[in-house]
């Protein structure tokens, strides 16, 4: 789990008292594909920024930019 992840899962509770990790492993799963969903959608809402807008191509480097920086930050690239 990437530590990132890990910092926000504390700063919500879920690890701080051991919550998480009296999850059962279908409870733990769900909490992460959340996590996950949550994640991918902030990057396909910027995505989605390129799709309605024109942007010149430094825009669109910037754009790309941020979900790159979106998506490695909590490590799902």
């Amino acid at each position: 789990m990437n530590e990132n992840i890990k910092q926000l899962m504390y700063d919500t509770g879920l690890t701080a008292d051991g919550c998480f990790g009296d999850m059962d492993k279908y409870d733990q799963e769900a909490v992460m594909r959340v996590i996950d969903l949550t994640i991918k959608k902030c990057a396909n809402l910027c995505q989605d920024l390129t799709n309605e807008c024109e942007l010149n191509p430094y825009q669109l480097m910037a754009v790309d930019a941020c979900i790159y920086n979106i998506k490695n930050h909590f490590g799902l690239i």
